[in-house]
């Protein structure tokens, strides 16, 4: 059995309230990926930051390389541990190559920057990771796929003993994903330099597909640590949730009776759209009450369109074609706009685009409302926080009360921050993206519910995830785009994740009704 190459026993920590690590065990030895599984709030990352020096534990024992480490010894904990976390620690006005060498910076006599030899450690760090970008490129302009892979390998260029990756391919698309499992088993493969990798995911496929071990964290405690193959998937959510859960298709679909008469939500009729990927021709019809699911690979334009069709921007813009909004003629312009007709957006990446990380729970749930709770500009403090408080309750967050920043909080209670806000408004058209991305399994189902709860009372959802479980499970019907194009369609009861790829890849599809809706 390999010696452990960073260890720690009985850590315990608390944010001045109750205990969010609680006597917990850990290691990772060399030559292993080591799955720490949990749902969101378990204390996962909690854990990881103490572990790489960004937080000192209240209590506990540290060991790097069998020798013991105290547990404010953050210095020696940050020289051999490197942590990708979930919300990307990237510049984006800074280019990819200042990204990559900050704080590496080759220099030679007098402190004088290296100028080449950056780009040459810039180039082999893409490289590794399978990534061909223009190293002027400012972050900010990359989709987050790419930067996700850029911020893989500046934690790689440190080569680290211990490389921790708090859900790394949340923005990946699957040929992205199988890359950096190629290259995970090569790092811990490697012989001249003994490391290990720990490994954070809500996705059980992948889970399996890499771990050698798995540990599981609940409420703050360790609950199991074994090996992958004595710990079936049945075993881990029960460990996970404390209970059974139900994995089957998130969404129960019943016939419902609907008014013919009554206008589709949203009809596209050869929409075209201009920006990060070009889109031709799309048409579409969205009932009210129903679920649309775009699938599509990185580049397809399934982002592209669901912000073009609540903002007009650089990166996205509807340039030609016909749009109606519940049965009216309708182009979008700006966020307002869109809102004011019933349209509400929840982006793929909450942490930049969904919330207002320095705000509290109360603010970022309300923020779309103020219209209602300020109607002459002045702010009704008592409306705004009864709705606060609804919000809370109906999107089921966990918090200490509206009035908690919304950056302390895990990442599903994020996510549902971010749904629950526009939920308050009961849109006629939610549009989604990867909602269900970097959340636990609990979540997830909270955020189904949610999602399943507006189209009962006829919010129209279009929606776009990597997930195919969730896409075939949550949708009725699925189109899929390819090359910025609708080249497949069918209902949800016929599509099968073996169509759904092959024509997101570009195959021909024989059992297809048609890339219309």
């Amino acid at each position: 059995m390999s010696a452990a190459l960073l260890a720690c026993r009985g850590v315990s920590h608390s944010f001045g309230g109750p205990r969010v690590l609680d006597g917990v065990d850990f290691d990772v030895r060399a030559g292993e990926i080591h799955v720490l599984a949990g749902e969101n709030g378990a204390g996962k990352s909690t854990l990881m930051r103490i572990m790489s020096g960004l937080l000192v534990a209240d209590e506990g024992s540290f060991a790097c390389r069998g020798q013991p480490t105290g547990p404010a010894a953050r210095s020696r904990l940050s020289d051999e541990v490197a942590m990708i976390h979930q919300e990307l620690s990237l510049a984006p006005s800074m280019s990819v190559l200042d990204n990559l060498v900050l704080g590496r910076e080759p220099t030679g006599r007098f402190g004088v920057l290296r100028l080449h030899a950056q780009r040459e450690l810039a180039q082999r760090a893409l490289q590794r990771v399978g990534l061909d970008v223009g190293l002027a490129t400012p972050v900010g302009r990359l989709p987050l796929g790419v930067r996700q892979l850029v911020e893989i390998a500046k934690a790689l260029l440190r080569e680290p003993s211990v490389l921790i990756m708090d859900e790394p391919t949340s923005a990946l698309s699957r040929p992205e994903v199988l890359r950096l499992f190629a290259l995970m088993k090569e790092i811990v493969g490697e012989t001249s330099r003994p490391t290990g990798i720990v490994y954070i995911s809500h996705r059980m496929e992948e889970i399996y597909a890499v771990a050698h071990r798995i540990t599981v964290l609940r409420d703050g405690r360790a609950i199991v640590t074994a090996p992958a193959a004595q710990l079936p998937a049945n075993a881990l959510i029960q460990a996970m949730v404390g209970r059974p859960v139900d994995e089957s298709s998130p969404r129960v679909r019943t016939e419902k009776a609907r008014d013919e008469s009554e206008p589709d939500a949203l009809t596209l009729e050869n929409v075209t759209v201009e920006g990060d990927v070009a889109l031709h021709e799309i048409s579409l019809r969205l009932r009210p009450g129903t679920i649309i699911g775009l699938a599509g690979l990185q580049g397809s334009g399934a982002g592209t369109l669901l912000r073009a069709l609540f903002v007009r921007s650089a990166s996205a813009a509807v340039t030609g074609g016909a749009i109606r909004l519940n049965g009216e003629p309708w182009r979008p312009t700006t966020p307002a706009a869109s809102m004011a007709k019933g349209v509400a957006y929840l982006p793929e990446d909450r942490g930049t685009d969904g919330l207002c990380r320095g705000l509290g729970v109360g603010e970022n749930l309300t923020m779309p409302s103020l219209e209602r709770l300020a109607p002459r500009g002045w702010l009704h403090t008592r409306s705004e926080s009864r709705l606060a408080e609804e919000g809370v309750r109906r999107s089921g967050v966990r918090c200490r009360g509206p009035e908690q920043p919304v950056a302390t909080l895990s990442g599903g209670n994020q996510q549902k921050v971010a749904l629950g806000k526009w939920l308050l408004r009961t849109p006629s058209v939610l549009l989604l993206h990867e909602p269900t991305r970097g959340v636990d399994i609990g979540a997830r189902e909270e955020i189904y519910r949610l999602i399943n709860q507006a189209t009962a009372e006829g919010t129209a959802v279009l929606l776009v995830s990597t997930d195919l479980n969730e896409l075939l499970g949550m949708s009725d019907r699925v189109l899929v785009l390819h090359r910025g194009r609708l080249t497949a369609a069918w209902d949800s009861r016929d599509a099968t994740p073996h169509g759904v790829i092959g024509a997101a890849l570009g195959e021909p599809v024989a059992a297809t009704e048609g890339a219309g809706s």
